[in-house]
């Protein structure tokens, strides 16, 4: 019996939480930062990042400047 499991890419969990929490902390930025750097980001990743952007900056989501414990 074979089980699947559904992979959440780190940058959609990222997005989901922040979204529930309408806030984008320092650590999440770290978090964003990181995938940015990395080679090889895939095409939902940045989308996610894209929305994440937008929602900033539309005042949907509030840059935080204390770390999430």
């Amino acid at each position: 019996m074979s089980t699947q499991h559904c992979l959440v890419p780190p940058v959609a969990d990222l997005f989901f939480q922040a979204w529930c929490a309408g806030t984008l902390g320092p650590n999440d930025r770290f978090q964003v930062r990181d995938v940015l750097l990395t080679d090889s980001i895939s095409e939902e990743e940045r989308l996610a990042i894209d929305r994440l952007i937008h929602c900033v900056r539309q005042g949907w989501l509030v840059m935080d400047s204390q770390p999430s414990c």
